[in-house]
Protein backbone atom coordinates (compact mmCIF):
# COMPACT_ATOMS: atom_id res chain seq x y z
CA UNK A 1 0.00 0.00 0.00
CA UNK A 2 2.89 2.04 0.90
CA UNK A 3 4.44 1.88 -2.51
CA UNK A 4 1.40 2.64 -4.21
CA UNK A 5 0.68 6.25 -2.38
CA UNK A 6 4.53 6.61 -3.05
CA UNK A 7 4.11 7.95 -6.88
CA UNK A 8 0.72 10.13 -5.54
CA UNK A 9 2.58 11.62 -2.96
CA UNK A 10 4.90 12.59 -5.34
CA UNK A 11 2.75 13.90 -7.92
CA UNK A 12 1.18 16.23 -5.49
CA UNK A 13 4.16 17.92 -4.06
CA UNK A 14 5.18 18.54 -8.05
CA UNK A 15 1.77 20.32 -8.96
CA UNK A 16 2.92 23.65 -6.80
CA UNK A 17 6.39 23.80 -8.46
CA UNK A 18 4.53 24.10 -12.05
CA UNK A 19 2.35 26.37 -10.82
CA UNK A 20 4.56 29.33 -10.54
CA UNK A 21 6.61 28.26 -13.45
CA UNK A 22 8.20 31.61 -14.75
CA UNK A 23 7.11 32.52 -18.24
CA UNK A 24 10.14 34.41 -19.08
CA UNK A 25 12.56 37.20 -18.39
CA UNK A 26 12.47 39.73 -20.77
CA UNK A 27 14.35 43.16 -21.40
CA UNK A 28 14.04 46.46 -22.99
CA UNK A 29 16.68 49.04 -24.45
CA UNK A 30 15.43 52.73 -24.57
CA UNK A 31 11.81 51.59 -23.82
CA UNK A 32 11.87 49.36 -27.22
CA UNK A 33 12.77 45.62 -27.42
CA UNK A 34 16.62 45.35 -27.78
CA UNK A 35 18.32 44.42 -30.86
CA UNK A 36 21.18 42.59 -31.41
CA UNK A 37 22.36 45.74 -33.60
CA UNK A 38 24.37 48.55 -32.90
CA UNK A 39 23.17 51.60 -31.27
CA UNK A 40 24.10 54.76 -32.05
CA UNK A 41 23.43 56.36 -28.84
CA UNK A 42 23.38 55.86 -25.02
CA UNK A 43 21.41 52.70 -24.07
CA UNK A 44 19.17 52.66 -20.74
CA UNK A 45 19.19 48.49 -20.17
CA UNK A 46 15.73 47.32 -18.03
CA UNK A 47 14.42 44.09 -17.17
CA UNK A 48 11.15 42.81 -16.64
CA UNK A 49 11.11 39.72 -14.30
CA UNK A 50 8.71 37.14 -14.40
CA UNK A 51 6.04 36.87 -11.61
CA UNK A 52 6.45 35.38 -8.04
CA UNK A 53 10.09 35.34 -8.83
CA UNK A 54 13.02 36.05 -6.04
CA UNK A 55 16.46 36.92 -5.46
CA UNK A 56 17.56 38.52 -8.59
CA UNK A 57 20.90 38.74 -10.01
CA UNK A 58 22.31 41.28 -11.93
CA UNK A 59 18.99 42.27 -12.61
CA UNK A 60 19.10 46.11 -11.95
CA UNK A 61 18.44 48.48 -14.85
CA UNK A 62 22.14 49.51 -16.63
CA UNK A 63 23.24 52.26 -18.98
CA UNK A 64 25.65 52.23 -21.73
CA UNK A 65 27.05 55.38 -22.31
CA UNK A 66 30.74 54.47 -23.86
CA UNK A 67 31.20 52.99 -27.94
CA UNK A 68 31.82 49.29 -26.93
CA UNK A 69 31.96 46.26 -29.37
CA UNK A 70 29.49 44.53 -27.26
CA UNK A 71 28.98 44.00 -23.18
CA UNK A 72 27.27 41.68 -21.87
CA UNK A 73 24.67 41.87 -18.70
CA UNK A 74 23.58 38.25 -17.11
CA UNK A 75 19.94 38.43 -15.58
CA UNK A 76 18.66 35.34 -13.20
CA UNK A 77 16.26 34.78 -10.75
CA UNK A 78 14.91 32.09 -8.53
CA UNK A 79 11.13 31.04 -8.85
CA UNK A 80 9.49 29.25 -5.90
CA UNK A 81 12.92 27.80 -4.83
CA UNK A 82 14.31 26.68 -8.20
CA UNK A 83 17.07 28.83 -10.04
CA UNK A 84 14.85 28.58 -13.29
CA UNK A 85 15.48 31.97 -15.39
CA UNK A 86 18.21 33.43 -16.82
CA UNK A 87 18.75 36.08 -19.56
CA UNK A 88 21.73 37.18 -21.26
CA UNK A 89 22.11 40.65 -23.17
CA UNK A 90 24.56 41.87 -25.50
CA UNK A 91 24.49 45.19 -26.55
CA UNK A 92 27.06 47.53 -28.85
CA UNK A 93 27.21 51.08 -29.30
CA UNK A 94 28.67 52.95 -31.81
CA UNK A 95 28.21 56.54 -32.13
CA UNK A 96 31.33 58.07 -33.43
CA UNK A 97 31.23 58.13 -37.37
CA UNK A 98 33.73 56.82 -39.82
CA UNK A 99 35.99 59.22 -41.23
CA UNK A 100 36.37 59.46 -45.13
CA UNK A 101 39.76 59.24 -45.70
CA UNK A 102 40.22 59.94 -49.40
CA UNK A 103 38.23 60.89 -53.06
CA UNK A 104 39.60 60.14 -56.04
CA UNK A 105 38.12 60.45 -59.98
CA UNK A 106 38.17 57.48 -61.92
CA UNK A 107 40.76 59.02 -64.92
CA UNK A 108 43.05 61.21 -65.78
CA UNK A 109 41.99 64.61 -67.18
CA UNK A 110 41.13 64.37 -70.44
CA UNK A 111 43.33 67.46 -71.80
CA UNK A 112 45.88 69.15 -70.07
CA UNK A 113 44.40 69.67 -66.71
CA UNK A 114 40.45 69.64 -67.95
CA UNK A 115 37.64 66.70 -68.05
CA UNK A 116 35.61 67.19 -71.31
CA UNK A 117 33.22 64.48 -70.32
CA UNK A 118 31.62 62.45 -67.21
CA UNK A 119 34.04 61.14 -64.78
CA UNK A 120 33.14 58.63 -61.82
CA UNK A 121 34.45 59.60 -58.54
CA UNK A 122 34.72 57.06 -55.70
CA UNK A 123 35.12 57.59 -51.89
CA UNK A 124 36.70 55.05 -49.00
CA UNK A 125 37.25 55.42 -45.39
CA UNK A 126 37.89 53.67 -42.11
CA UNK A 127 35.96 52.94 -39.02
CA UNK A 128 37.72 51.51 -35.68
CA UNK A 129 34.49 50.08 -34.38
CA UNK A 130 31.46 48.88 -35.98
CA UNK A 131 33.48 48.75 -39.70
CA UNK A 132 32.68 50.35 -43.12
CA UNK A 133 29.28 49.40 -44.45
CA UNK A 134 29.69 51.36 -48.00
CA UNK A 135 31.19 55.21 -49.47
CA UNK A 136 29.74 56.98 -51.95
CA UNK A 137 30.24 56.46 -55.53
CA UNK A 138 28.77 58.78 -58.50
CA UNK A 139 29.20 60.16 -61.98
CA UNK A 140 29.95 64.18 -62.11
CA UNK A 141 28.88 65.16 -65.37
CA UNK A 142 27.88 68.68 -64.59
CA UNK A 143 27.99 71.59 -64.66
CA UNK A 144 30.79 73.03 -66.30
CA UNK A 145 33.49 74.92 -64.20
CA UNK A 146 36.68 75.62 -63.70
CA UNK A 147 36.45 74.75 -60.30
CA UNK A 148 34.09 71.97 -60.02
CA UNK A 149 33.85 69.69 -57.00
CA UNK A 150 32.41 66.78 -56.03
CA UNK A 151 31.89 65.14 -52.51
CA UNK A 152 31.44 61.69 -50.55
CA UNK A 153 30.45 60.21 -47.49
CA UNK A 154 31.00 56.89 -45.46
CA UNK A 155 29.11 55.17 -44.00
CA UNK A 156 29.57 52.24 -41.11
CA UNK A 157 27.80 49.15 -39.74
CA UNK A 158 26.21 51.50 -37.22
CA UNK A 159 24.72 53.97 -39.76
CA UNK A 160 27.10 56.96 -38.45
CA UNK A 161 27.78 59.34 -41.76
CA UNK A 162 31.29 60.56 -42.03
CA UNK A 163 31.70 64.33 -42.55
CA UNK A 164 32.08 64.75 -46.51
CA UNK A 165 35.44 65.13 -48.25
CA UNK A 166 35.64 67.41 -50.84
CA UNK A 167 37.55 67.04 -54.66
CA UNK A 168 37.92 69.91 -56.99
CA UNK A 169 39.08 69.69 -61.10
CA UNK A 170 38.15 71.50 -63.79
CA UNK A 171 35.29 70.64 -66.17
CA UNK A 172 34.23 71.75 -69.60
CA UNK A 173 31.96 69.16 -71.95
CA UNK A 174 30.46 71.78 -73.71
CA UNK A 175 31.59 72.73 -77.56
CA UNK A 176 32.96 76.07 -78.17
CA UNK A 177 30.82 78.60 -80.47
CA UNK A 178 32.01 78.99 -84.18
CA UNK A 179 31.73 81.77 -86.67
CA UNK A 180 33.75 82.39 -89.89
CA UNK A 181 34.08 85.33 -92.30
CA UNK A 182 35.97 86.43 -95.49
CA UNK A 183 39.38 87.67 -95.57
CA UNK A 184 37.65 90.01 -97.46
CA UNK A 185 34.41 91.53 -99.60
CA UNK A 186 32.96 89.96 -102.80
CA UNK A 187 34.63 91.16 -105.77
CA UNK A 188 31.94 91.92 -107.70
CA UNK A 189 27.96 91.78 -107.01
CA UNK A 190 28.25 89.27 -104.44
CA UNK A 191 30.12 86.84 -106.32
CA UNK A 192 34.35 86.19 -105.38
CA UNK A 193 36.21 85.17 -108.46
CA UNK A 194 39.95 84.74 -107.08
CA UNK A 195 40.78 82.35 -104.15
CA UNK A 196 39.98 83.97 -100.97
CA UNK A 197 40.92 83.17 -97.34
CA UNK A 198 38.42 82.13 -94.61
CA UNK A 199 39.71 82.39 -91.61
CA UNK A 200 36.97 80.91 -88.22
CA UNK A 201 37.01 81.99 -84.42
CA UNK A 202 35.69 81.44 -81.54
CA UNK A 203 34.11 81.75 -77.73
CA UNK A 204 33.83 79.56 -74.98
CA UNK A 205 32.66 80.78 -71.35
CA UNK A 206 34.35 77.77 -69.23
CA UNK A 207 38.42 76.70 -70.73
CA UNK A 208 38.83 79.70 -73.32
CA UNK A 209 39.35 78.78 -77.21
CA UNK A 210 42.62 77.04 -78.06
CA UNK A 211 42.42 77.22 -81.31
CA UNK A 212 40.67 77.59 -84.60
CA UNK A 213 41.17 76.63 -88.14
CA UNK A 214 41.74 78.85 -91.05
CA UNK A 215 41.67 77.94 -95.01
CA UNK A 216 41.28 79.15 -98.59
CA UNK A 217 38.76 78.29 -101.00
CA UNK A 218 39.98 78.21 -105.05
CA UNK A 219 36.87 76.10 -106.19
CA UNK A 220 34.87 74.85 -107.58
CA UNK A 221 32.86 77.29 -108.95
CA UNK A 222 29.31 77.09 -107.17
CA UNK A 223 26.17 79.91 -106.06
CA UNK A 224 26.38 77.87 -102.75
CA UNK A 225 29.98 76.98 -101.15
CA UNK A 226 29.48 76.24 -97.95
CA UNK A 227 33.65 76.40 -96.12
CA UNK A 228 33.88 74.85 -92.85
CA UNK A 229 36.64 75.32 -90.55
CA UNK A 230 36.77 74.17 -86.78
CA UNK A 231 37.59 75.91 -83.32
CA UNK A 232 38.75 73.85 -79.99
CA UNK A 233 38.57 74.85 -76.74
CA UNK A 234 41.33 73.94 -73.90
CA UNK A 235 38.94 71.80 -72.36
CA UNK A 236 39.61 69.93 -76.20
CA UNK A 237 36.12 70.09 -77.11
CA UNK A 238 35.72 70.64 -80.62
CA UNK A 239 33.49 72.60 -83.13
CA UNK A 240 32.50 72.90 -86.62
CA UNK A 241 31.18 75.93 -88.46
CA UNK A 242 30.84 77.77 -91.89
CA UNK A 243 30.68 80.03 -94.22
CA UNK A 244 28.59 80.34 -97.11
CA UNK A 245 29.38 82.08 -100.36
CA UNK A 246 29.67 82.42 -103.66
CA UNK A 247 32.31 81.54 -106.41
CA UNK A 248 33.39 81.83 -110.13
CA UNK A 249 36.68 82.01 -111.05
CA UNK A 250 36.01 80.62 -114.50
CA UNK A 251 36.48 82.72 -118.00
CA UNK A 252 33.67 80.72 -120.13
CA UNK A 253 35.26 79.28 -123.45
CA UNK A 254 33.31 80.94 -125.08
CA UNK A 255 33.79 84.82 -124.03
CA UNK A 256 37.11 84.34 -124.25
CA UNK A 257 37.30 83.03 -128.02
CA UNK A 258 35.09 85.79 -128.62
CA UNK A 259 37.38 88.22 -127.16
CA UNK A 260 40.41 86.59 -129.30
CA UNK A 261 38.76 86.59 -132.46
CA UNK A 262 37.51 89.88 -131.85
CA UNK A 263 40.98 91.10 -131.22
CA UNK A 264 42.28 89.59 -134.20
CA UNK A 265 39.39 91.21 -136.32
CA UNK A 266 40.17 94.51 -135.25
CA UNK A 267 44.20 93.87 -136.80
CA UNK A 268 42.90 92.36 -140.15
CA UNK A 269 40.33 95.06 -140.52
CA UNK A 270 43.09 97.72 -139.68
CA UNK A 271 44.69 96.04 -142.56
CA UNK A 272 42.16 95.31 -145.23
CA UNK A 273 40.22 98.90 -145.00
CA UNK A 274 42.64 100.77 -146.83
CA UNK A 275 43.26 98.04 -149.09
CA UNK A 276 39.40 98.49 -150.09
CA UNK A 277 39.58 102.17 -150.12
CA UNK A 278 42.19 101.66 -153.05
CA UNK A 279 45.11 102.65 -150.54
CA UNK A 280 46.62 99.10 -151.11
CA UNK A 281 49.71 99.29 -148.67
CA UNK A 282 52.98 97.20 -149.28
CA UNK A 283 53.44 93.97 -147.65
CA UNK A 284 49.60 93.25 -146.69
CA UNK A 285 49.99 89.53 -146.02
CA UNK A 286 52.80 89.75 -143.14
CA UNK A 287 50.08 91.99 -141.51
CA UNK A 288 47.46 89.64 -141.93
CA UNK A 289 49.52 87.10 -140.49
CA UNK A 290 50.34 88.82 -137.56
CA UNK A 291 47.04 89.47 -137.16
CA UNK A 292 45.91 85.81 -136.49
CA UNK A 293 48.69 85.12 -134.51
CA UNK A 294 47.57 87.81 -132.54
CA UNK A 295 43.80 86.24 -132.27
CA UNK A 296 45.55 82.82 -131.78
CA UNK A 297 47.71 84.26 -128.56
CA UNK A 298 44.35 85.34 -127.24
CA UNK A 299 42.50 82.30 -127.58
CA UNK A 300 45.79 80.74 -125.12
CA UNK A 301 45.59 84.06 -122.56
CA UNK A 302 42.36 83.24 -121.85
CA UNK A 303 42.22 79.06 -121.72
CA UNK A 304 45.23 79.32 -119.34
CA UNK A 305 43.58 81.72 -117.26
CA UNK A 306 40.43 79.67 -117.10
CA UNK A 307 42.55 75.87 -116.84
CA UNK A 308 45.40 77.90 -114.43
CA UNK A 309 46.09 79.89 -110.98
CA UNK A 310 46.23 83.72 -111.66
CA UNK A 311 49.52 83.47 -109.66
CA UNK A 312 51.41 80.58 -111.83
CA UNK A 313 49.70 82.78 -115.55
CA UNK A 314 50.70 86.12 -114.51
CA UNK A 315 53.94 86.15 -114.53
CA UNK A 316 54.75 83.73 -117.56
CA UNK A 317 52.47 86.85 -119.60
CA UNK A 318 54.91 89.40 -118.02
CA UNK A 319 57.48 87.47 -119.81
CA UNK A 320 56.02 89.26 -123.12
CA UNK A 321 58.57 92.21 -122.84
CA UNK A 322 61.64 89.89 -122.80
CA UNK A 323 60.86 88.14 -125.98
CA UNK A 324 59.33 91.75 -127.26
CA UNK A 325 62.76 93.17 -126.88
CA UNK A 326 64.47 89.60 -128.10
CA UNK A 327 62.38 89.52 -131.38
CA UNK A 328 63.12 93.33 -131.80
CA UNK A 329 67.07 92.81 -131.62
CA UNK A 330 66.71 89.11 -133.90
CA UNK A 331 64.12 91.00 -136.44
CA UNK A 332 63.86 95.15 -136.44
CA UNK A 333 67.87 95.23 -135.80
CA UNK A 334 68.37 97.43 -138.66
CA UNK A 335 65.10 99.54 -138.26
CA UNK A 336 64.49 99.65 -133.96
CA UNK A 337 67.19 100.45 -131.66
CA UNK A 338 67.18 98.07 -128.47
CA UNK A 339 69.19 99.86 -125.82
CA UNK A 340 69.97 99.38 -122.05
CA UNK A 341 67.15 101.55 -121.07
CA UNK A 342 64.88 99.23 -123.07
CA UNK A 343 66.13 96.03 -122.13
CA UNK A 344 66.08 97.24 -118.10
CA UNK A 345 62.46 98.39 -118.47
CA UNK A 346 61.54 94.71 -120.23
CA UNK A 347 63.25 93.38 -116.73
CA UNK A 348 61.27 95.94 -114.44
CA UNK A 349 57.98 94.85 -116.27
CA UNK A 350 58.58 91.21 -115.49
CA UNK A 351 59.94 91.61 -112.10
CA UNK A 352 56.35 93.84 -111.72
CA UNK A 353 53.99 90.88 -112.66
CA UNK A 354 56.17 88.58 -110.81
CA UNK A 355 55.57 90.26 -107.53
CA UNK A 356 51.38 90.53 -108.59
CA UNK A 357 50.94 87.38 -109.23
CA UNK A 358 52.97 86.21 -105.82
CA UNK A 359 51.45 88.45 -103.59
CA UNK A 360 47.90 88.65 -105.44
Amino acid sequence: MKLVLAPLVLLVLLIPAAAHADSGITASCNGAPCSSGWYTQNVHVTFTLPAGSSNPQGCGNQDVTQDTGGVTFSCSVVVAGSQCCRLDLTVKRDATAPTATSIALARAPDTGSWFNHPVGVTTSGTDALSGIASCTSSTYSGPDASSATAVGTCRDDAGNVSAQLTTTFAYDATPPSVTGATARGADAGGWFDHPVGVAFSGTDAVSGVDSCSATTYSGPDTDAAAVSGTCKDKAGNAATGSVSLKYDAAVPPGVAAAAAMLGGLVVVAAVLVPQVAGRRPAGVWPFLAVGGLLGLSYVSLFEAYYRGRVTVVSPLIATESLFAVLFALLLLRHSEVVGRRLALGALLVVAGGALIGAFR
